[in-house]
């Protein structure tokens, strides 16, 4: 009987993440119409607890949000259980 080899070390897997490449202003038009949709969908159960965030405390728009800023965003937002990786492209 021959002797299988041994392995000295585990065998690693590799993983590959995809890559989504999306306009500034695409991403910033789906992140608004995802705000609206959730402040709409929160306001079938009264909750405006959001939007009193918002007028209490402000909010930073989109358009003055940096690439990596607005990427981070894009993905948790509309993208969170994905293994993405987000790139905003100037447009």
């Amino acid at each position: 009987m021959e002797a299988l080899p041994l392995l000295l070390h585990k065998p690693q897997t590799i993983k590959v993440m995809k890559e989504k490449r999306i306009g500034r202003e695409q991403a910033i038009s789906e992140l608004i119409d995802n705000e609206i949709a959730s402040i709409l969908k929160d306001s079938e159960y009264n909750d405006y607890s959001y939007v009193n965030d918002i007028f209490r405390g402000g909010f930073k728009g989109y358009d003055s949000f940096t690439d990596e800023e607005l990427a981070a965003e894009y993905k948790e937002q509309l993208h969170m259980e994905e293994k993405i990786t987000v790139v905003i492209e100037g447009e």
